[in-house]
């Protein structure tokens, strides 16, 4: 490729990461957190049944805006009993820069709520909209109590090319020595061939050296399948209004889950260290190297 052609991938790529304040990736090194968003959907009973053959437990973050249906209802119960992790997926129709701070806080408490019926326990990790938020919604956010968390390995399942998806998992993994990273990835179960793949990516990431965890076992945390702690911010006497774009929670009509082909795009980022020499935010030479690579269309 063209020298100049080259410098603006990358120059894209570093630009795209400029802002990425989110957790990323686990605490230590030799672990996977896979984490599946935008859900349930069409597919999720097939990936629940990928999942219980390879013993492996993930964390899915769920919209509550079709909780009214009963089948989403208990495949929610089912995700939950099977172990897995549960967390918040804001409403793909929120409009989080017109909300206010108080508004934020409401309407990720209520969705906290109506999910914590379902499953026993309060959701701790919520993830945003790429290119949804900002310094001010973020602070918003983690203000109740919630840790937003991105992701540091695109799988590029949104482009419905499982051999794609299980390719960039392979080059990511393939460009650290054995169990040398630390990884985040997000994949959406509304994504027929991502679902499809999601053995094959199992069985590569444990060759590979590494451990697959939920998110809080990523982060050092305890079980937050057990987390009883009320979010802060739930008035339920905030108007959400217009600003948001769309209904809160429950908004009293079923339907199918939100396209899962709007879920995020972006390649994340890792900055500072924590005490294991692990970065956990910001942006990362890493993976800007991954979507060059995938870009330039190497595959492994």
């Amino acid at each position: 490729m063209h020298a100049n052609a080259l410098f603006l991938l990358l120059s894209t790529a570093a630009l795209q990461m400029a802002d990425a304040k989110l957790v990323n990736q686990c605490t230590q090194r030799g672990m996977y957190a896979m984490t599946w968003d935008d859900g349930p959907a069409q597919y999720t009973p097939q990936l629940l049944d990928t999942l219980a053959s390879k013993n492996v437990k993930v964390t899915f973050h769920i919209t509550t805006k079709y909780l009214t249906d009963p089948n989403i209802q208990a495949m929610i119960q089912r995700i939950s009993g099977a172990g897995h992790l549960i967390g918040l997926r804001t409403e793909s129709d929120w409009n989080l820069f017109n909300m206010s701070d108080e508004q934020i806080r409401a309407g990720v408490a209520r969705q906290a709520n109506v999910l914590a019926s379902f499953t026993g326990y309060v959701p701790k990790f919520v993830r945003l909209p790429y290119n949804g938020y900002d310094d001010r919604v973020l602070a918003a956010i983690e203000s109740t109590g919630l840790i937003a968390t991105t992701h540091n390995l695109e799988t590029y399942d949104y482009n419905n090319d499982g051999e794609r998806t299980r390719s960039a998992v392979k080059l990511a993994l393939s460009l650290q020595g054995k169990g040398a990273g630390s990884f985040i990835s997000v994949q959406h179960d509304g994504v027929q061939q991502s679902v499809g793949v999601a053995g094959q990516i199992i069985d590569q990431i444990k060759s590979s050296g590494y451990k697959l965890v939920k998110l809080d076992e990523c982060l050092g945390l305890g079980d937050m399948s057990k987390n009883k702690e009320p979010l802060k911010g739930a008035d339920d006497s905030i108007d959400l209004g217009p600003l948001s774009g769309g209904a809160v929670a429950v908004p009293g009509a079923a339907g199918a889950p939100a396209d899962p082909n709007a879920g995020d795009a972006a390649v994340a980022g890792q900055g500072s260290s924590n005490s294991n020499g692990v970065n956990v935010y910001g942006p990362s030479a890493f993976a800007a190297m991954v979507a060059i690579l995938m870009a330039l269309g190497l595959q492994i």
